[in-house]
């Protein structure tokens, strides 16, 4: 076939090797021609044309009886299927496709094999293979080195969650796309999957860079464990540090402000290492993912991000706060039948939002509300908002509260808890508190979780603590890298943890940068997670 071969056709560099290339559908009819002579279409069933160093457009039509088509390893950037209603074999992989029509697969129950893996289609869902019920063997990914590292891949993004009812799907390759959730929906079926990560480009432009010039760094993949301290990468703009088992990640205030894209999912402990409200100081993020962490309570602390387009939250334990998800927010992916409709929030919040929209609140300081039957809401009291008056002589049902949080709103002093008599969570963290009357609860075996810290509680034992027996989690910390701490505000508890054994329920405690000093032999088993490193001075 040399007389096809195109003499003024551009020549590319392929693995270290020169090709010329050849016009696809000139080298198909000559293909037929030579392998099925005197045969009409109706009579071919196979065409295997891989490997040929083929280029442009390719043309498959009127093959009634065709069942596999296989044109693997070639340039096409282009393929067109018409009538060809038998087809269970379709393999275009490693090629230079953008797009192609599968509606044009016009028999999908039929096709047990289908291989676009190593093309370089355009970002879309994969809500297409729908229809491919009796599917075997899928691949999407991008496994050929050399055309990754020029930026040549597949986008195929969002969930797995379309290939739920094929339920004789065997292999899936996703590698180095942009799935990142929805395995859970994968049948029983499944033998192999595919989904490694090839470092791409942006690794390799770090090499030799100081870590102040990184600006994305991708570190998927890599069995890291524990805390991952990021606080020298100043410039960072993207992070991707999924499928690891990190519980804590200490990033630069200075990167906070410039990070546009943050991938964390499948880190099945970060969650109980970091609050949401961790994220509140990513001012510029764009896309967020969290699937598969232990994140919990309520996206409130998300409401800031005005720049913030991609969310998934799949997997976590985040159970409300839709409502305050910034306008800016496109694509929501909750993997949850909590959120049938994600986007579209309550109508009565839309309501109450307009009818409360008159009044401005942004300059009330201080509020009483003692001796009245308001229920709840205080968590979500505008931040200017710095005494608080809620006591409840009377006995109302205020006293049945269950969750105060007052974190990050500057409060000072002493904070007084009278009438929270059914308290189960307290989180005042970031703050100048200096002492909190806990004499006052009345019922403080309801207590589960407090969060203390960043705040500066004069020098005090943690006899305060022993009457909450059925606390679950504690955290009394000073983090070095908040700047309260590195002015010299910090929590002062001191002492031993022996006043800690009778707390059998205590699965969390984090007394980092205290002045605490021993007994951590009395500590009770349940205790899972446990920090108490020194931070620098």
């Amino acid at each position: 076939m040399e007389e096809l071969r195109n003499e003024n056709k551009l020549e590319i560099k392929d693995k270290n090797k020169i090709v010329k290339l050849i016009n696809a559908q000139d080298y198909l009819e000559e293909y037929l021609s030579e392998n099925y002579p005197g045969e009409e279409k109706n009579e071919i069933t196979e065409i295997y044309i891989y490997d040929k160093n083929l280029e442009g457009d390719l043309r498959i039509e009127n093959f009634p009886n065709l069942k596999t088509l296989n044109c693997q390893n070639n340039y096409l950037t282009n393929v067109e299927v018409i009538n060809c209603p038998d087809i269970t074999y379709f393999d275009v992989g490693i090629n230079l496709l953008k797009n192609f029509d599968f509606s044009s697969l016009i028999s999908p129950e039929k096709l047990i094999f289908l291989n676009v893996g190593s093309n370089d289609f355009e970002e879309k869902d994969i809500d297409f293979l729908e229809k491919f019920i009796n599917l075997e063997e899928l691949y999407l990914d991008s496994i050929v080195e050399w055309k990754v590292k020029q930026g040549i891949r597949n986008r195929f993004s969002g969930s797995l969650s379309p290939l739920e009812k094929l339920a004789k799907l065997k292999r899936v390759n996703i590698s180095n796309t942009d799935i990142y959730s929805g395995l859970e929906y994968l049948s029983d079926s499944i033998e192999w999957l595919g989904c490694d990560a090839i470092d791409d480009e942006s690794n390799e432009k770090n090499e030799g860079k100081k870590r102040e010039e990184v600006e994305e760094l991708n570190i998927n993949r890599k069995s890291l464990k524990g805390h991952l301290d990021l606080t020298d990468f100043v410039n960072l703009k993207g992070l991707h540090c999924a499928e690891n088992e990190l519980t804590e990640i200490t990033i630069s205030p200075l990167a906070k402000e410039k990070i546009k894209v943050l991938f964390l999912e499948r880190n099945n402990h970060l969650g109980e290492g970091l609050h949401l409200s961790y994220f509140s100081e990513f001012i510029n993020l764009e896309t967020l993912r969290i699937t598969a962490t232990s994140f919990s309570g309520s996206l409130e602390f998300l409401k800031d991000l005005t720049k913030l387009k991609e969310l998934s939250i799949g997997s976590t334990n985040i159970d409300f706060g839709l409502e305050f998800l910034p306008e800016s927010v496109e694509n929501l992916d909750t993997d949850s039948e909590s959120y049938p409709n994600p986007l579209n929030p309550n109508p009565q919040i839309i309501k109450i939002r307009e009818q409360l929209a008159p009044c401005d609140l942004r300059k009330l300081k201080i509020l009483d509300i003692s001796n009245i039957d308001i229920e709840n809401g205080l968590d979500f009291l505008p931040e200017n908002v710095k005494e608080i008056y809620c006591s409840d002589k009377e006995g109302s049902e205020s006293g049945m509260r269950t969750f105060l949080k007052r974190e990050q709103v500057n409060t000072q002093g002493s904070l007084k808890l009278e009438g929270f008599d059914g308290l189960e969570e307290l989180n005042c963290y970031d703050n100048y508190l200096t002492d909190i009357d806990f004499a006052n609860i009345k019922n403080p075996e309801k207590l589960k979780k407090l969060y203390l810290y960043n705040n500066n509680f004069l020098k005090s034992e943690l006899t305060l603590f022993n009457r909450f027996k059925n606390l679950e989690e504690l955290v009394i910390t000073s983090n070095y890298l908040n700047q309260n701490y590195k002015e010299g505000i910090a929590n002062r508890f001191m002492g031993s943890l022996n006043l800690l054994k009778d707390l059998t329920k205590l699965r969390r405690l984090d007394i980092e940068n205290t002045d605490i000093s021993e007994g951590l032999e009395y500590l009770p088993d349940s205790v899972e997670n446990f920090y108490c490193e020194a931070g620098d001075d």
